[in-house]
């Protein structure tokens, strides 16, 4: 019974609330009639009369729209046609504001229509208790209504209608001068952001643009306009009126051809890009009958157009490409996107690739024989923007380069050096090639800090350093720094200016937003104050602008605790310990940096103490915000379950990433490209249908995700807890601007668009970075492209210009081994050779030693420099008699070089021709020393050494190396002999007392001790002649 009691009980309610609005709207339906009369007799649509009942006209529709009834939307329409556009269309079409004080009363009527509609809005919101951002079904989950689904519904189209009615009103006063086309377009998204499937809003943009980038603007409002799915449909007969405009313009553009000067040459290319442009989407969604093959020339002179645009985009990028890189290195958090100077900028780029997927979309749907061009067309743009793309991201990329290189060399006082990489090696990937070409990479710092990693954990919680008095470090210590110590230093003092102005500027971000969400005031209400009007300026036309905005402490890092210093006022807050030097220093430093990347709880500063407490009650650090997807912008491993090289190599792959993400975050063809991949994956019937034809476009494709960072090093930049993979579940600002396009409706379905925080340019390249991976993912694993896959081994993309590489690779490796392999063999034949030659030479000369017992002789013969120089006549002798090898030590022809320069060079000179007579004629009982001829290889010159004694001591280290390889182990007969000074030989049986001969005799005494002869020349060769006499004798 309780039940039926209530229910009857809320149908009377109904039944009365509907009465009440219905005698309301009576009254209301009256008014209008009333004012109806008066307009058609009063001369004067502004009188005192008609503007009283205009104002009773108003109060009562306002009464009709607060009570929950059936006339709301009618009392809404009448509200708006006879209190207000009525006078606006009489004013329009019989010029009647063209009087002084009838313009004055019609600025007066446009300006008052504009505040009662903002009072309106916030009169609504206070009585349904209702913000007007929480309009949309997600906003609304967990909120608690006092009113049904259909008040809901109804008060969703009345909120459109008001700030549809703002734009128009707003629209009418920009063409009396009297206000900004910003406010409009502000209106105009509003209405859009409320309910992006009606055209009208469209419409009004359309006509704001119109004339503007030559009426492109307005050809993509008016198409955006009519493929909506509540179409307006005036809209087609103003297109059609721009296309026949257009055509005439071309006509007479193209006959200025001849009479374009260079330095126009740019400026005309870009109008003729725009007209041909218009040209051809006229030619494809228009009705009529078309010729294909002046289709397809309109198509290919579109091409021509944009390729040329896009090169001349590609010399100024190359010019403001330094500063870029500046910027990315320098403390700022944001790059400004694509320049307005630019031939074509973010936003009309943005507008060019949504008008080129629209034709393919639409001609699809109609079944029309036009679609396979139309799509041919959408993927050679694509494959364009592909290409310079990643041509735009190699500029910057390279000249960043060049700038670390140049400023690392600045810190250490060295000369510049100039980076290895080239524009056309940079094939592997961005943050690869940062870790690999920068000082400090994570293989040099631990091979340098290899011992401080054995000291395990106890070195990841460092004990306070004290100071150290400047006597007690040596001096030698500073100035022995190395390289990865000084890249730690300089990321060090990067990362704290950087945290610190972020946290600052993430604390000021958390009081505004903590404020705003707090406050309910008139003006929050209304929020489109001519005030903050402009805040709401369109998303296309001020995508630069989104990059000044200072970027929020997004990654959750923290500033670490500095040490004191004397601060600028000349006061000193604390005395500053002086940092260790050598190694520990540098561990010290790394620990420091790997610090920054550690958990709050962990590093406990005391500045940022307020900053996170208000940042946690912000939306940014609420994990169902937008924060959930960047709820950490490293992964911080815990110091107690890792090891300092396993910091180290976290911390370099977090800076290189960041630093990637920067460098990419200023392209606007990123976005571009984004669009056009969101497209295709919702359409994969275009990739089917066109996957022959578009082998160059996977080949840039391919090209491009494989120069971006990985999805491998992209998940250790960011944790995304909304989705596993690198989904995209918050729109970006190229989503914003395309919602509710109809070839991007299926994409935007999982897109949340009532997120209030907006995401820095960092921020929103990592997410579009990775929906382009996932987008190569998808089609490697669908397999519906077979000329794109990926390759596991590689963890890069394969296209067929990258399948070829690959192929001349291999080939070109497999050459390199054969020729590899071949000298192997080569070497090693020609080894043995000369040792079965070296073995026959010592067979041959022991078999003659064996053969005169009598004459011990050795078979090889040492001679020093200076034995040469004053006995070379006795060396020719005893080569002829072909019984002894003459081996000359590397040392000896050293000496001989320093000999030529002297006073008494004539003999050295004449020993060095006659050695390089014989080494030519290859006489086998005279060679030099060999390379491999030593004891001691690698061995360098002690720097208090004399040189001619280092000389004479290799000088005998050769002559030991012959006597111990060449000595039969049964026999301690020598093999080698000395033939040296007569001086030495004097020193040695103490006849000599020169410092320099006894310290060169000492050498000569060790060798004899080892069973090497020593004797001058002139002495072995009279003892020899002695031995022949005997023999013949």
């Amino acid at each position: 019974m309780s039940s039926v009691h209530s229910s009857r009980e809320m149908s009377l309610n109904t039944d009365t609330t509907e009465t009440q609005g219905k005698q309301l709207f009576r009254h209301a339906w009256d008014y209008s009639l009333r004012v109806d009369r008066a307009m058609q007799h009063a001369p004067d649509l502004f009188s005192p009369e008609l503007v009283a009942l205009r104002k009773k006209l108003k109060n009562k529709c306002v009464q009709v729209m607060l009570v929950p009834c059936s006339h709301r939307r009618k009392a809404e329409e009448l509200l708006w046609k006879k209190a207000f556009y009525d006078v606006i269309h009489l004013c329009r079409q019989h010029k009647q504001f063209q009087d002084g004080n009838a313009f004055a009363a019609y600025q007066k009527h446009l300006a008052g229509a504009v505040l009662f509609y903002e009072a309106l809005l916030g009169r609504m919101e206070e009585y349904y208790g209702l913000s007007l951002t929480q309009l949309d079904v997600a906003q609304l989950e967990g909120i608690e209504l006092s009113f049904d689904d259909r008040t809901l519904q109804w008060l969703r189209e009345c909120c459109f209608q008001c700030f549809l009615h703002m734009g128009d009103i707003v629209r009418y006063q920009t063409e009396l001068g009297v206000a900004d086309t910003q406010k409009a377009i502000a209106y105009y998204h509003h209405a859009i952001s409320i309910d992006p499937t009606k055209g009208l809003p469209f419409n009004g943009l359309a006509v704001l643009a119109a004339g503007k980038n030559e009426s492109l603007d307005a050809v993509y409002y008016y198409q955006r306009s009519l493929t909506s799915p509540l179409p307006f449909e005036a809209s087609e007969a103003n297109l059609h009126r721009i296309f026949v405009k257009n055509g005439e313009k071309l006509c007479v553009l193209t006959a200025e051809a001849a009479h374009i000067t260079e330095p126009d040459i740019r400026e005309f290319t870009r109008r003729m890009l725009l007209m041909h442009f218009i040209q051809l989407q006229n030619a494809l969604t228009s009705s009529k009958q078309k010729c294909q093959e002046n289709l397809g020339e309109l198509c290919e002179r579109v091409i021509e157009l944009l390729e040329d645009c896009l090169n001349y985009d590609e010399q100024l990028f190359e010019e403001q490409s330094i500063e870029i890189a500046k910027a990315a290195q320098s403390d700022s958090t944001e790059l400004t996107l694509m320049t307005e100077m630019a031939v074509l900028p973010s936003d009309l780029l943005l507008k060019l690739t949504a008008m080129s997927m629209l034709p393919p979309y639409s001609l699809r749907l109609q079944g029309s024989s036009d679609t396979p061009a139309a799509t041919a067309f959408a993927l050679a743009v694509l494959s364009l923007l592909l290409e310079h793309c990643h041509r735009h991201l190699q500029t910057v990329f390279l000249k960043f380069l060049n700038l670390q290189s140049t400023v690392s060399s600045s810190e250490d006082h060295s000369p510049p050096k100039a980076t290895n990489v080239h524009l056309a090696q940079l094939s592997s990937s961005m943050v690869d090639l940062i870790l690999t070409t920068e000082e400090g990479s994570p293989k040099n710092m631990v091979e340098e800090h290899s011992d401080v990693t054995k000291q395990g954990p106890a070195l990841l919680h460092p004990a306070p350093q004290h100071s150290v008095p400047d006597a007690a470090v040596p001096a030698t210590k500073f100035r022995s720094k190395s390289r990865a110590k000084r890249v730690v230093d300089r990321r060090r003092k990067s990362n704290a200016r950087v945290m610190k102005k972020d946290s600052y500027s993430s604390e000021e971000e958390t009081e505004k937003s903590s404020s705003e969400d707090e406050s309910t005031s008139e003006d929050e209400l209304s929020g489109l104050s001519e005030a903050n009007a402009s805040d709401g300026v369109d998303v296309l036309d001020s995508l630069s602008d989104s990059s000044s905005e200072e970027e929020p402490d997004w990654c959750g890092k923290t500033k670490p605790v500095e040490e004191s210093v004397p601060n600028r006022a000349g006061g000193v807050d604390h005395p500053k310990p002086k940092q260790p030097t050598g190694k520990a220093a540098a561990s010290k430093r790394h620990i420091v940096l790997a610090a920054n990347f550690s958990t709050p709880a962990q590093q406990a500063p005391i500045k940022q103490t307020k900053t996170l407490q208000s940042a946690e009650k912000s939306s940014l650090f609420n994990p169902t915000g937008v924060s959930s997807y960047f709820s950490s912008g490293v992964l911080r491993p815990s110091c107690d379950d890792v090891t300092l090289e396993q910091v180290l190599r976290e911390t370099l792959l977090q800076s290189a990433v960041h630093q990637a993400c920067k460098l990419a975050s200023g392209s606007g063809y990123l976005m571009a490209v984004k669009c056009f991949v969101d497209w295709l994956q919702s359409y994969p019937v275009v990739i089917t249908t066109c996957s022959q034809s578009t082998s160059t476009m996977w080949s840039r494709l391919a090209t491009l995700l494989n120069f971006l960072p990985s999805q491998e090093q992209l998940s250790h930049y960011i944790k995304s807890t909304v989705t596993e993979d690198l989904g995209q579940p918050i729109a970006l600002v190229e989503d914003m601007a395309l919602r509710g396009f109809a070839p991007l409706v299926r994409s935007q379905e999982s897109l949340q668009f009532t997120m209030k925080l907006k995401l820095t340019n960092v921020q929103q390249a990592v997410v579009r970075i990775g929906g382009l991976h996932k987008f190569g993912q998808y089609l490697a694993q669908a397999k519906i492209a077979p000329a794109f896959s990926w390759d596991e081994n590689s963890k890069k993309y394969l296209g067929p210009a990258q399948r070829e590489e690959e192929e001349a690779r291999k080939l070109e490796e497999q050459r390199k081994a054969k020729e590899s392999q071949a000298q192997l063999n080569r070497s090693k034949l020609m080894k043995a050779m000369a040792h079965q030659r070296l073995q026959s030479e010592v067979a041959t000369l022991e078999e003659a030693s064996a053969k005169k017992k009598a004459s011990l002789f050795t078979p090889y013969l040492l001679p020093d420099a200076q034995s040469l120089c004053s006995n070379l006549h006795i060396v020719k002798k005893l080569l002829k008699t072909r019984k002894f090898v003459f081996v000359i030590s590397k040392a000896v022809i050293e000496t001989l070089d320093g000999l030529k320069k002297g006073r008494d060079s004539y003999a050295a000179r004449d020993v060095i021709k006659f050695l390089e007579k014989e080494f030519e004629d290859r006489n086998k009982f005279i060679r030099a020393q060999k390379d491999s001829e030593v004891l001691y290889s690698g061995k360098k010159k002690p720097m208090k050494l004399n040189q001619e004694v280092w000389n004479f001591k290799q000088f005998v280290s050769c002559a030991l190396y012959f006597n111990q390889t060449y000595t039969d182990g049964e026999s301690n007969s020598a093999v080698v002999t000395m033939l040296v000074d007569k001086s030495i030989l004097d020193a040695v049986d103490g006849r000599n007392q020169d410092p320099k001969a006894l310290e060169l005799s000492s050498i000569v005494q060790d060798a004899q001790s080892e069973g090497i002869d020593a004797d001058t020349l002139l002495g072995f060769y009279k003892s020899w002649q002695k031995s022949q006499s005997a023999d013949t004798a």
